[in-house]
């Protein structure tokens, strides 16, 4: 999968998350977007709608969604090769965080 393939599914996978969580949206298309980087280096890119903030982390195949005020709301793993293979919503209690780490196939 090339970055741009990778970025337009991240694309796909907020807009879905957006339809699934937010009863009044109805399109991404007011999304502005900008590159994340960090000490020079390019690491993913932030979407800010009206309400919502998402910061997609390439390298840690995260995608992180987050009201306008910082509050978190929930945590998308990007990994490949299903982008939507592990969501976490926020608050993760310690009830229900993992006790061992997933293992996924190569």
């Amino acid at each position: 999968m090339t970055n741009s393939q990778r970025l337009q599914a991240v694309r796909e996978l907020l807009r879905s998350w957006l339809r699934q969580h937010v009863p009044d949206f109805s399109d991404a298309s007011q999304a502005a977007e900008s590159i994340l980087i960090r000490k020079g280096f390019y690491c993913g890119q932030v979407f800010q709608l009206p309400g919502y903030r998402a910061v997609w982390f390439i390298e840690e195949e995260e995608l992180k969604i987050s009201t306008t005020d910082g509050q978190p709301l929930a945590k998308l793993s990007t990994g490949h090769p299903s982008l939507s293979d592990s969501i976490f919503q926020f608050p993760i209690s310690d009830a229900e965080q993992p006790s061992e780490p997933q293992r996924r196939a190569a």
